[in-house]
């Protein structure tokens, strides 16, 4: 048994168990490229402890046969303290001597192996304009036929009957029911296997961390086995089963239903696929309409500004992770959150004075906008006409007048309401006591005396 080599084994399954641990402390980074770099990283990291794990197994089973009789237990315990001493011996000789443990390894951007098609945006989009094309130059997309040409010859003329665009096709290149069966050759065979090998690759580039591609497969193939020959294949519900022999050469018939089959088996499999990465899909055609109004330098510069602020919304939560902080020892302090301060738009914290200033360092909560807290008196100042202030005097039907500014508890906002339609029904206008009559010797009276004198007969 190779010892030294069970013991690189162990080391190295515990380091990279390390890595993992530090890679999912550290956690993801906002953006689409720094969460795929990091899943692919994990990924990675695993494949190789099990290779490892693999390769250990191997060892102690050899090791298993090899050993047959069993060792005394006296021999094993001589044979451990002889070690043990000849262990210390070798310390105490060279007791100066320090381990220096190796860094782990991270994630490296600029190394990144995985790479994936400008259209596809790092993984954000689906590429699938080869396969558009190919669609296009199916046989059921033209209608052949005879023409004669002025000198009388025969000629083959290719009129193309089907005309639809890629943004169509990308929605609707999976409805393969609707296409005839009769039309599905070689050639549209030889397409499926293209559509099923682009996605594929696609699924195991951008979810690394995402069942495997031969799993699900597998698990395609055993879904299709049960539900082909019983009505349960759309587009296929016709076909009936048959039993192929095996010792002997097939007819027509046998060959065409085989064939038919493997397409069927195809039209499951990358509709599985394509139903698997319908995020991409609506991602996608959401940028097929961006690009019909915006150029490509606003797509990129749109991009760009998505993962900047994803990075920036990330550090201003969770602050730098350290291997950020080792790999950034010469920073200029300034630069540090020390103080938790609020980030800028080139990503570094504000003074502290300009912190000061701005009043930031205050902060006030409103019970009409649900305990919600605003930081600084400027966006104390702005929220009262804000969608969630007046939402918050809506429910207490309440109007979101000048009158309940800087009014933040709901037991106030009600108290100045109803003085305010107190002070309302006092400003009104009450014709008894306001209006005014004049006798024929001058005298004066409100509306109310006047009545109630010519009631008793006095006027």
């Amino acid at each position: 048994m190779n010892v030294e080599a069970c013991r690189q084994l162990h080391e190295d399954i515990e380091r990279n168990t390390e890595e993992i641990v530090a890679e999912l402390t550290y956690g993801t980074r906002g953006s689409h490229r720094q969460k795929t770099i990091h899943e692919h990283f994990l990924n990675d990291t695993i494949n190789t402890m099990r290779d490892k794990k693999r390769k250990l197994i191997e060892i102690y089973r050899e090791y298993e046969k090899e050993s047959k009789e069993p060792v005394p237990l006296s021999t094993v315990e001589n044979q451990f303290y002889t070690d043990l001493a000849n262990l210390k011996e070798y310390h105490r000789k060279f007791s100066k001597l320090t381990h220096e443990e190796p860094p782990l390894n991270r994630p490296d951007p600029d190394n990144f192996a995985i790479r994936f098609s400008g259209e596809e945006g790092f993984g954000r989009y689906l590429d699938m304009h080869h396969l558009y094309n190919m669609f296009m130059a199916l046989p059921f997309n033209y209608e052949t036929t005879e023409a004669k040409d002025k000198a009388g010859y025969q000629a083959l003329v290719g009129l193309k009957v089907r005309s639809i665009d890629y943004y169509d096709w990308v929605k609707m290149c999976t409805m393969f029911h609707n296409l005839p069966i009769k039309s599905k050759n070689q050639q549209y065979k030889e397409y499926l296997e293209a559509m099923l090998k682009y996605l594929t690759e696609f699924y195991s580039k951008a979810q690394p961390l995402a069942m495997d591609a031969a799993d699900v497969i597998k698990e395609g193939d055993e879904n299709f086995e049960s539900r082909w020959g019983t009505d349960g294949v759309l587009g296929w519900e016709h076909t009936k089963p048959k039993t192929i022999p095996t010792d002997k050469k097939l007819t027509k018939g046998e060959r065409v239903w085989v064939f038919q089959r493997s397409v069927a088996r195809l039209e499951e499999l990358v509709q599985r696929f394509y139903d698997m990465l319908g995020d991409y899909v609506q991602q996608t055609l959401a940028m097929l309409d961006r690009k019909e109004t915006r150029s490509k330098e606003e797509l990129d510069a749109e991009v760009e500004r998505e993962e900047e602020e994803a990075k920036k919304m990330y550090e201003a939560r969770f602050g730098t992770t350290k291997v950020e902080e080792e790999e950034k020892d010469n920073i200029v302090p300034s630069l540090q959150n020390a103080k938790n301060l609020p980030v800028g738009y080139d990503g570094a914290p504000i003074p502290f004075w300009l912190y000061r200033l701005h009043g930031l360092n205050m902060k006030y909560t409103c019970e009409i906008c649900r305990g919600y807290t605003y930081v600084g008196p400027k966006a104390f100042d702005k929220h009262f006409q804000e969608a969630r202030h007046a939402h918050g005097m809506q429910c207490l039907r309440i109007p979101n007048t000048r009158h309940f500014h800087h009014v933040t508890q709901i037991n106030d906002a009600i108290a100045i309401w109803k003085k305010i339609k107190t002070d309302a029904l006092e400003k009104q206008w009450n014709a008894d006591n306001e209006q005014e009559f004049e006798d024929s010797e001058g005298h004066v009276f409100n509306k109310k005396t006047r009545d109630d004198m010519r009631r008793q007969g006095l006027m």
